[in-house]
Order: C-alpha cells, then sequence, then structure tokens
C-alpha cells in the first residue's frame, strides 16, 4: 500500500491509535508490517510509544521488525522513555535486546531513568540491563 501525501500509511494511522482489528484488516490486505513514514517511525514504534498492546502484539506477529540496526531510537527505547511498560515487556518477549544505544550512547535503561519510570528501570536490569 502507497504511503499517503503525509508519508504515513493507513496501518501507522490505526497503530498509533490502538485500532487493532483496522490493523489487522490492512495487513490483512497487504500493508506491510514494517513499513517506514517519512519520518522513519514503523507502525511498530507508533503502537509501542502509546501502549497499544494489543497492536503491539498483532504487528509483532505479522514480521513488524523489533530491533534494526542503526535506528536512533528503536520501539523498546520509545516504550521505555514514555513509560509503557506493558509494551516493552511484549517486545523483550520478542527479542528486543536491552542493550541497544542509540545514536549518543542511551539504552532504553537510560530513557527509564532520566524520566523516573522506576518499575521499568527494574524491569531491564532483570533483563539483564547494565548500569553503564
Amino acid at each position: 500500500h502507497a504511503a499517503a501525501p503525509t508519508a504515513t500509511t493507513a496501518l501507522h494511522l490505526a497503530a498509533r491509535r490502538g485500532a487493532a482489528d483496522a490493523a489487522e484488516a490492512l495487513l490483512d490486505g497487504g500493508a506491510d508490517a514494517d513499513a517506514r513514514a517519512s519520518s522513519g517511525r514503523s507502525a511498530l514504534d507508533l503502537a509501542a510509544k502509546h501502549g497499544h498492546v494489543g497492536a503491539v502484539q498483532l504487528l509483532l506477529r505479522r514480521g513488524a521488525v523489533v530491533d534494526r540496526a542503526g535506528a536512533d531510537w528503536t520501539p523498546l527505547h520509545i516504550a521505555a522513555d514514555l513509560g509503557q511498560r506493558d509494551a516493552a515487556v511484549l517486545l523483550l518477549d520478542a527479542g528486543a535486546r536491552v542493550e541497544d544505544r542509540n545514536w549518543n550512547g542511551r539504552t532504553a535503561l537510560h530513557f527509564a531513568a532520566m524520566d523516573n519510570h522506576t518499575t521499568m528501570c527494574r524491569l531491564f536490569l532483570s533483563r539483564g540491563a547494565s548500569l553503564d
């Protein structure tokens, strides 16, 4: 499915709103689960950002990439920054790497700590995050 003039697909919009049923219909119709908007963001990034666990689960099941080499922010970084613990658990269970660093060397633990997301810090430490 081609990107709309805003370079955001219908799947991105469904993920951002947590409309998992609509997202599933779009995927069934051929939407790419890992398509990027002009911003570089994926539907999984948006679902994780807004804590829409149903959409996160669906996108992961349908082939969305949980980690991207060289990404400025991974879906896990986004979930950590915004305190979206349930989304973070799903991402970690799907293979997100807790030690991945963004362009300035920050990990999910750094983002959680900066925003005082204590339960997120505990989660990442329990999954092997380094204190460095």
